[in-house]
């Protein structure tokens, strides 16, 4: 509550498998991905990096719970014309798209989420105030969770969400 009052509250949320695998598509349950649409429904701003836009070619709103779509910035050094404007992403009604590097815009903004990659968090986690990890009981291939949450990081709180674990944790 005292971090809102003096500025913006950022969050990073992601998805992993049991075994810390991160990338590769839909990780967690169907609970979990109504439970991320919420979380969009309540922020301002939804911070993706430039290899979601290209990769997945995501539409990033909360349509599974009927709530507003965040505005979006694209954490990127690429231009707008580098991003196909054809995916839903920059479709989508009464929503600002941001490409940028610049994370000084994102001063405008109260409640921001952070969507991404290892690469992503590592490269943003001094800007983090809570990450909100939902952990699959899948395992997986793809690349590992690494030392960023545990150097920055403590486990606060955590919960059952469907088959999923959900666990919260507050910078140091």
């Amino acid at each position: 509550f005292y971090k809102t009052q003096k500025g913006n509250f950022v969050f990073f949320k992601y998805a992993s498998s049991l075994n810390a695998k991160l990338d590769g598509g839909v990780i967690s349950c169907q609970q979990s991905l109504d439970f991320t649409h919420h979380l969009r429904d309540l922020i301002d701003c939804l911070v993706i990096g430039g290899n979601t836009v290209r990769n997945d070619k995501p539409i990033l709103d909360s349509r599974k719970v009927q709530g507003k779509a965040p505005d979006i910035m694209i954490y990127s050094r690429q231009k707008q014309s580098d991003f196909d404007q054809n995916i839903a992403l920059f479709s989508v009604p009464h929503r600002k798209v941001l490409i940028s590097d610049d994370l000084k815009q994102l001063k405008q903004y109260k409640y921001i989420m952070i969507e991404g990659s290892l690469n992503l968090l590592s490269t943003l986690s001094h800007h983090v105030d809570l990450i909100v990890l939902i952990l699959s009981p899948s395992l997986r291939v793809g690349r590992n969770f690494d030392q960023i949450v545990a150097k920055r990081f403590r486990f606060i709180h955590q919960y059952q969400l469907g088959d999923d674990l959900v666990i919260f944790a507050t910078k140091v």
